[in-house]
């Protein structure tokens, strides 16, 4: 028995492809295809192991570490020693008291020595001496004290000065005592200011020489200061 007619089958024409970005026309003449371009943004993270958490936020991430306690931050690095400021203050009462201790012995030595000092340069020199020791014993307690504050370094200069002026201007005062027989009182009615007069001298170039002697207390109290406390 014949089949049925059936009718010849028609080629297909080419389908699009259904909006493949990749796809690239084949034939002679077509460019060569381009790879795929991974997809922009961050690496993808690789994948935990079944049944193995990622760590908390906090947690260390390193064997060995120890986890912070909830609800404190991780501790920070060592940074090594911290070296803290000193006591301006500290450093001020401390080197008065010094400063008055080494007035008092330069006072007794004068008190005791004075009618052995004929010469007026030996004076001079005694006096120089005095302010340079106490700026030096004011300037090592104010740097161990007060250590890099600029505070404690600059009223080290100024009581090592005040130091030398008043253990000056007080063995004036003890040595017109004793000289005086007990007419001090009355002195100091008339001329309260005698021993700041006698201090500086009967004329302009002695006058230069006691403010040198100041700055050499100031200078010593300032420059032991910076010296010690840059130490510590």
């Amino acid at each position: 028995m014949s089949q049925p007619w059936q009718p010849a089958s028609q080629p297909q024409p080419p389908q699009p492809d259904g909006g493949n970005p990749y796809a690239q026309p084949s034939g002679p003449g077509a460019p060569p295809p381009m790879p795929p371009q991974p997809p922009a943004g961050p690496p993808p993270m690789p994948p935990q192991q079944q049944g193995m958490p990622g760590p908390p936020p906090g947690q260390p991430q390193f064997p060995g570490q120890p986890a912070p306690m909830p609800g404190m931050q991780p501790p920070m690095p060592y940074a090594g020693p911290q070296r803290g400021g000193g006591s301006a203050v500290g450093a001020f009462f401390l080197g008065w008291l010094v400063s008055f201790v080494v007035s008092l012995i330069y006072v007794a030595i004068i008190w005791a020595s004075y009618e052995n000092l004929t010469d007026e340069a030996t004076g001079r020199a005694l006096y120089m001496g005095h302010g340079v020791l106490n700026g030096a014993a004011v300037g090592a307690v104010a740097g161990l004290v007060g250590r890099r504050s600029s505070g404690a370094h600059v009223s080290a200069g100024i009581v090592a000065a005040l130091g030398a002026f008043f253990g000056q201007t007080n063995a004036i005062v003890m040595v017109q005592m004793d000289a005086s027989n007990g007419d001090l009182i009355y002195l100091l009615k008339e001329a309260p200011f005698f021993p700041a007069e006698a201090w500086w001298g009967p004329d302009a170039s002695s006058g230069m020489l006691s403010l040198l002697g100041l700055v050499l207390a100031a200078a010593a109290g300032w420059g032991i200061a910076r010296l010690v406390g840059s130490r510590r």
